[in-house]
C-alpha cells in the first residue's frame, strides 16, 4: 500500500499500542526527498528519529535522508542537554537563596520524560522558570550575583512590561524568569495555577517542582491557538501535538473541565510572544 510522507508522519508519531507490521516497507516504497526539510518545519526530528529507531524502520529511508535526519535528531538532542545543564545550575542558585521556581515549557518536559515517554522529545533552546512575582527581582538578582548577564540588548523606555524578565545568560543556552505564563494571565494566578496540582520531583540530582498535568496541556494548547492567530496552519505543527500526546499516552490526569473553561475565554487569543 503507497502513503503520502504526511500519511506516514502520523502513523509512525503515534504513541500507544504497537507499530504497523509493514510500516518500514511503506516508507522504503515513499518519496522522502523533502522529508528532512518538512519534518524541520513540524519540529519533529527527534520525535520521528526515535519512532523509527523503535520500529525498526530507519534504514528503510534512502541512507542519504536517513542522515540528515539523524543529524537533525541529533543537534536538537544536544541542545536539550546543554538546556538542561543550564537549568541545574540556575536551579541550584535560586534554591540556595530559597526562592521558590517552578519548571515550565521545555524544561519542564525535560523533567517529566521518565514518567511520560518522548514529552521531551522535541527541540528546547532555553530555560524557563516561573517565579512568584515578588520575588522575580530577588531572583534576577541572585543570578547576576553569580556571573548571568542580559542575553539581549535593553529593550527602549516605555516598552510594555512582558511576563517575563528580559533573558540571561552565562553560556549559549538563555535562562527566562517569568513571573506568569502569558501577558494576559496575572502573575498571582498564573503562579496559583501552576501550584496546584504540581509536584516535587528528583531530577539532576535536586528536588524541582513541575506544574501539573493540566497546565502542561493547557500551555500546550494555548500556545497552538496563538500560532493559529498568526498563521492559520502553524497552530497544527506536530511540535504541537507532542506535549498532549505524550501526556495522553502516559496516563495523566489532565482535567478536561479547565481546559474547556480556559478555551472559552479570550486568554489563548491575546497576542503573546512566549513560545
Amino acid at each position: 500500500m503507497s502513503s503520502t510522507v504526511p500519511e506516514l508522519l502520523v502513523d509512525t508519531l503515534r504513541l500507544g499500542g504497537s507499530h504497523d507490521g509493514d510500516l518500514a516497507a511503506r516508507w522504503r516504497a515513499a518519496d522522502t526527498r523533502g522529508l528532512p526539510r518538512l519534518v524541520a518545519y513540524e519540529g519533529a526530528a527527534i520525535w520521528l528519529f526515535r519512532r523509527l529507531r523503535a520500529a525498526n524502520a530507519l534504514d528503510a529511508l534512502a541512507p542519504s535522508i536517513a542522515d540528515q535526519l539523524r543529524q537533525q535528531a541529533f543537534e536538537a538532542a544536544a541542545l536539550r542537554l546543554d538546556v538542561e545543564a543550564e537549568a541545574a545550575a540556575a536551579v541550584t542558585i535560586l534554591n540556595r537563596a530559597a526562592l521558590p521556581v517552578i519548571f515550565i515549557k521545555g524544561i519542564a518536559r525535560c523533567a517529566l520524560a521518565v514518567r511520560y515517554p518522548y514529552i521531551d522529545a522535541r527541540a528546547t533552546h532555553d530555560v524557563d522558570l516561573l517565579v512568584p512575582h515578588e520575588r522575580i527581582e530577588g531572583a534576577n538578582a541572585a543570578l547576576r550575583a553569580e556571573g548571568y548577564v542580559p542575553s539581549l540588548p535593553p529593550k527602549p523606555i516605555g516598552t510594555p512590561r512582558n511576563h517575563h524578565l528580559p533573558p540571561l545568560h552565562k553560556g549559549h543556552v538563555s535562562v527566562e524568569l517569568h513571573d506568569s505564563t502569558s501577558t494576559s494571565v496575572q502573575p498571582e494566578l498564573a503562579w496559583t495555577r501552576a501550584n496546584d496540582g504540581s509536584e516535587l520531583l528528583q531530577w539532576a540530582g535536586q528536588s524541582v517542582r513541575v506544574s501539573s498535568a493540566t497546565d502542561l496541556a493547557w500551555s500546550a494548547i494555548a500556545h497552538a491557538m496563538r500560532d493559529m492567530m498568526e498563521n492559520p496552519v502553524r497552530g497544527f505543527r506536530l511540535n504541537r501535538f507532542l506535549e498532549l500526546a505524550a501526556l495522553l499516552n502516559g496516563g495523566a490526569a489532565i482535567d478536561w473541565t479547565v481546559i474547556h473553561e480556559r478555551s472559552a475565554g479570550q486568554e489563548a487569543f491575546e497576542p503573546d510572544d512566549c513560545v
